[in-house]
């Protein structure tokens, strides 16, 4: 498993909104958000990850990019879910987009896919 480490966000204002413009294999992503995290996320970044999708407007259309992201734990997948349950009580939306085979696999298999996954067109 690869260590955990923290980057530095990619982050750029685009019309007020924080965002990285890009193209993923699964849709056209104007305002993904990168995770500032690479390789194996578990329960040691959980207050981490708490802070930084606290910092996040949540009030309109939101791509969290996990291109980074090796694998996600339990502890973590929690974290995600209450966040995605914060960002509907505002009005707005969360996909996770560029998601590796590994943790797309995990999210089918608990059912968080239908929550997280971009919708097929």
């Amino acid at each position: 498993m690869a260590p955990t480490s923290l980057r530095a966000p990619r982050f750029r204002r685009i019309r007020n909104k924080t965002c990285v413009s890009g193209v993923t294999g699964d849709k056209n992503v104007e305002h993904a958000i990168s995770l500032p995290f690479t390789g194996d996320l578990d329960g040691s970044i959980r207050q981490t990850l708490r802070k930084f999708l606290a910092s996040l407007d949540v009030s309109h259309e939101l791509d969290l990019d996990v291109s980074q992201v090796d694998s996600i734990d339990s502890t973590v997948l929690a974290e995600l879910v209450q966040f995605r349950k914060r960002v509907q009580e505002s009005g707005g939306t969360i996909e996770l987009v560029n998601v590796n085979p590994q943790v797309r696999r995990l999210l089918q298999v608990t059912g968080l896919s239908v929550l997280f996954l971009p919708k097929k067109l």
